[in-house]
């Protein structure tokens, strides 16, 4: 809801250029209309977040975290099949990604910080390795050495990336509860509780 003094704002404006519209002879209905475009006008540019808020509205959390949580399934089920070391680099990302999720669905303020990880990341690693799995299965001679090397490493990067931000989800709990942990302690002395110990 556009609130009252932006409303009341959008109609002096177009009160105003409707007066001028009409001072300036031209006729009254046409004068109206360009008033009556400009208070329409005026509503949009003093109002833009709401439908700005709108349009790019970001996709609810239930939405966002089930897609997810399909992904990490997929992943864990592809870990299965793969050689031992991509195996267990793939189900430590599906781990984490699965801790992700479940601290965001506790606390769904966190979701703008874990979303990028949840949809482009866990997506683009479970294509990577849909095409690995492909090639391997059809035993193709294109899935040389160096691309499975790099394969490796670019899931061991994504695993270290996805515990950076669990890591970096938790900090902001570390704080509130040392945050907490202080007002508590300088109310018990304020009140003359036990000092502090040293």
């Amino acid at each position: 809801m556009v609130p009252l003094n932006r409303i009341l704002g959008a109609t002096a404006g177009g009160a105003l250029v409707g007066g001028v519209a009409a001072a300036a002879g031209l006729p009254l209905l046409l004068a109206g209309a360009i008033g009556g475009a400009t208070y329409y006008g005026l509503t949009l540019v003093l109002a833009p977040r709401r439908f700005v808020e709108q349009e790019n509205a970001p996709a609810d959390a239930n939405t966002v975290l089930g897609e997810a949580d399909g992904r990490v399934r997929a992943l864990a089920a592809l870990s299965a099949q793969l050689p031992t070391a991509l195996g267990r680099e793939t189900t430590a990302i599906a781990d984490t990604a699965k801790k992700i999720i479940t601290d965001i669905s506790e606390q769904p303020q966190k979701l703008d910080s874990g979303r990028r990880f949840l949809t482009h990341y866990l997506d683009s690693t479970q294509k990577v390795l849909d095409y690995y799995q492909r090639l391997r299965s059809r035993q193709s001679t294109q899935l040389t050495a160096q691309l499975e090397g790099k394969v490796a490493s670019v899931l061991a990067l994504v695993r270290k990336s996805f515990q950076e931000q669990r890591e970096s989800l938790m900090a902001d709990d570390v704080l509130r509860l040392s945050t907490e942990l202080d007002v508590l302690q300088q109310t018990l002395e304020l009140e003359g509780g036990p000092a502090r110990q040293p």
